[in-house]
């Protein structure tokens, strides 16, 4: 559907249909980590109205193919990869709302943050030396994700 393009079809949705600009060819990047943040009209152009989305969508592949060398603790890796990207983007959701004085969005995102953490640690004291292995992994990951992307 988007052969130059960089972004794979499984997180772009073809938008082209709802836009005043249909030419433009615009996709919306959806994927399980996705989150709209804000929506809201800014200005016009040539004469129309100018809506944006703010969303935030972290874009990260917890089914690599080497996730099945880990043989039966591949669903702990998955469960572990899914609360840190969660922690991740609940994070940044949250400071988003409190930069834009969003007070009732920050306290949900706060409330997520906190359960998400939880978990993070009801999996590690389950399941002990695998998940720290696991998580400095994923954490070396995002960490060049974040300074190199």
């Amino acid at each position: 559907m988007f052969p130059t393009s960089v972004v794979s079809t499984i997180c772009a949705v073809p938008i082209s249909k709802l836009s005043f600009y249909p030419h433009e060819e615009e996709v919306l990047l959806r994927g399980p980590f996705f989150q709209v943040l804000n929506f809201y009209k800014n200005g016009t152009i040539d004469g129309r109205s100018l809506y944006v989305i703010e969303v935030v969508m972290l874009n990260s592949n917890r089914d690599h193919p080497s996730n099945e060398e880990l043989g039966d603790k591949a669903d702990l890796a998955r469960s572990v990869f899914r609360t840190i990207v969660g922690i991740r983007r609940n994070q940044f959701c949250y400071d988003y709302c409190m930069r834009n004085k969003m007070t009732d969005d920050a306290e949900a995102y706060c409330d997520k943050l906190k359960e998400d953490k939880k978990t993070l640690e009801d999996i590690r004291r389950r399941s002990c030396m695998h998940v720290n292995v696991i998580i400095i992994i994923i954490i070396i990951y995002t960490l060049w994700f974040v300074v190199y992307v």
